[in-house]
């Protein structure tokens, strides 16, 4: 039997207790992200982490690994991790697994060093694709950074081609709706009579005609309804676990949404929300998105006001 092929039983016979101990490992880095992680979190993937090392050493196999890296790169990234710190939490893994290996070998015997020599060609692989994958992680979240700017500053350059709300407000949905391919976009303004939030623009997947023109009474309905009452933003990640949502029959697939308040003189005049059809599928960077168009949109609308609402037409 070959050395690697004992490495991975070894590993196998003490998977329980090696993961344990590199999540705990990782989860007392100083001064890391780590820190502010759940320790069962850190532990289901060092699991699998270690599941994916096994089928490496086994079969020569690197397809989980890949998988798992991957995996790694996106959810780290998306956190703000440094790369720095998700590579010493990689390399924690050998100080989890060395005592293992000398409770299988004498520690300065050839076997043991064989052993450990397996395990660093493993993690020399695994930290290289890493850094890799995570450069290359770095560079769509940038082309998306881009592609924000772009849709941010396009919306400002309809406003300031006097568009009418009419036309401006199904621009900005179709833009969201296309550049970041979410399910729904939405903006609602304010029936200040009524006290009812309407829908007045729609961009998404819908089960037959979008729904334009529904009504949300403020703070008495949906998410909606909340963000026109608050004046805060909300991010829903499971609707169907937060019973301010208002379930519409066109869009059956929401799975999670983002609001945001339109607020143009001091008050709510509106809210653009958009749709997921994943759970958790919202972060910072659409945060930022949605608040920025909101403050544009308002200016649009605060610009109709002033003008008696007969303006915002192309010259």
């Amino acid at each position: 039997m070959s050395r690697g092929l004992d490495l991975a039983q070894i590993l196998q016979d003490h998977r329980g207790e090696i993961a344990t101990a590199w999540a705990e490992m990782v989860h007392r880095l100083p001064d890391s992200h780590y820190n502010e992680r759940p320790l069962e979190e850190l532990r289901a993937s060092t699991m699998r982490g270690l599941g994916a090392i096994i089928e490496a050493l086994r079969g020569g196999s690197y397809t989980a690994l890949e998988a798992y890296l991957t995996d790694v790169s996106l959810t780290r990234l998306e956190m703000g991790f440094d790369i720095s710190e998700v590579i010493e939490a990689l390399l924690l893994c050998k100080d989890a697994i060395l005592p293992f290996i000398w409770q299988a070998f004498p520690p300065d015997s050839a076997d043991a060093r064989e052993a450990i020599a397996q395990l660093d060609g493993c993690l020399r692989r695994m930290i290289g694709r890493f850094g890799h994958l995570y450069a290359e992680g770095m560079g769509r979240r940038l082309a998306r950074q881009a592609d924000r700017l772009r849709a941010v500053n396009e919306v400002g350059r309809q406003i300031a081609s006097f568009l009418s709300l009419d036309e401006l407000l199904p621009y900005v949905v179709t833009l969201l709706r296309e550049t970041f391919h979410y399910y729904n976009v939405n903006i609602s303004l304010l029936d200040p009579e009524a006290g009812e939030m309407v829908l007045r623009a729609s961009a998404g997947e819908f089960a037959g005609e979008p729904p334009l023109g529904v009504r949300v009474k403020v703070g008495e309905e949906g998410i909606v309804g909340w963000v026109a009452a608050k004046g805060e933003p909300l991010l829903v990640n499971d609707v169907s676990r937060d019973p301010r949502y208002y379930p519409l029959e066109a869009l059956k697939g929401t799975r999670s949404e983002l609001a945001v308040p339109i607020v143009a003189g001091g008050k709510v005049v509106g809210v653009l929300d958009v749709e997921s059809t994943e759970v958790g599928a919202f972060g910072e960077e659409d945060f930022f998105t949605l608040r920025t168009l909101a403050d544009q949109i308002a200016v649009a609308i605060e610009n109709a006001r002033l003008c008696g609402g007969c303006i915002l037409h192309r010259p």
